[in-house]
């Protein structure tokens, strides 16, 4: 069997799952290849052992096990990660909040050019939001003195956070605790967060590779998914600066109702919700206003 016919049969098991591309992911790193490698050698033999572990692996996808959990590693916005069933899988969405915390960093940098710039990642999960941020506000503005927290429930979770800001080189302090009570007495210029908020009774009916493995802890936003926006929003002028921003992820449907919880529940300022790349409302900007 040739390398190209090893695919060809991987593309064909996994297209009743949709997940054509994830056989290519998972064949390259089977055999050790990049694409561009596996296009000059496409016709060679198969390597018997690669093809093995090939094998395992498509059967693996064919029980809905993630690719990223099945490699142990993703990518988030060019950051090379280690990923396991302790935390979600970044996605795309998050992208979203990660560039507009970029945007309201560097604008508040530019704005005050502070003797330091504070923040916290709440919900830190693989520590993909606190990396790309911490790395992106820093290629903004040089010279900036930056500092980055980042907090979780779960310590296996920040296990795993822990491991990829060693990879990638980034020096973030890590906490344990539930939301604030993991930095209870300090203040921050910008905190972000990507809360689980997906209601309770939903999540048995989700795609069988989030709801059997991806962390349920980190899904479940309760009865109606904003049990964790509620506390967010109660204590955050308390964890803020003046002038400090506040910014969540939100899903599609909630563009309305995170605000309302603000200016119901919280002295928070509502600034904006911002928009995915499909439209939909993604993530809510808050603001501590200067006099507050």
């Amino acid at each position: 069997m040739t390398l190209r016919e090893a695919l060809r049969k991987g593309r064909n098991k996994l297209m009743p799952l949709g997940a054509e591309d994830d056989a290519e992911l998972l064949f390259l790193a089977a055999f050790g290849l990049d694409r561009t490698r596996y296009l000059i050698c496409e016709n060679d033999p198969a390597d018997p052992e690669a093809l093995a572990v090939y094998k395992g692996y498509l059967e693996r996808r064919l029980r809905y096990e993630p690719a990223a959990y099945i490699l142990g590693r993703w990518e988030f916005m060019g950051f090379p990660l280690r990923v396991d069933p302790t935390v979600l899988i970044p996605r795309l969405d998050t992208e979203i909040l990660a560039g507009t915390a970029v945007e309201e960093a560097s604008a508040h940098i530019l704005r005050q050019a502070p003797a330091s710039f504070s923040m916290l990642d709440l919900c830190t999960g693989s520590g993909c939001l606190a990396i790309a941020v911490l790395s992106m506000v820093a290629d903004q503005c040089p010279g900036a003195c930056l500092v980055m927290d980042a907090c979780d429930l779960s310590e296996k979770a920040l296990k795993t956070a822990r491991t990829n800001a060693k990879v990638n080189k980034k020096d973030i302090n890590f906490y344990q605790g539930d939301l604030f009570e993991a930095v209870p007495n300090k203040t921050y210029d910008l905190i972000v967060s990507n809360p689980p908020y997906i209601e309770s009774d939903v999540i048995d009916g989700l795609d069988p590779q989030v709801k059997d493995y991806e962390p349920r802890l980190a899904l479940d936003g309760g009865k109606d998914g904003l049990d964790i926006y509620r506390r967010i929003i109660a204590e955050a002028a308390d964890h803020l600066k003046p002038d400090g921003s506040l910014l969540m992820e939100i899903g599609d449907e909630q563009g309305q109702t995170v605000p309302d919880l603000a200016r119901k529940e919280s002295s928070l300022a509502f600034v904006k919700v911002v928009k995915d790349l499909e439209k939909r409302d993604r993530v809510c900007v808050f603001r501590k206003e200067p006099n507050v």
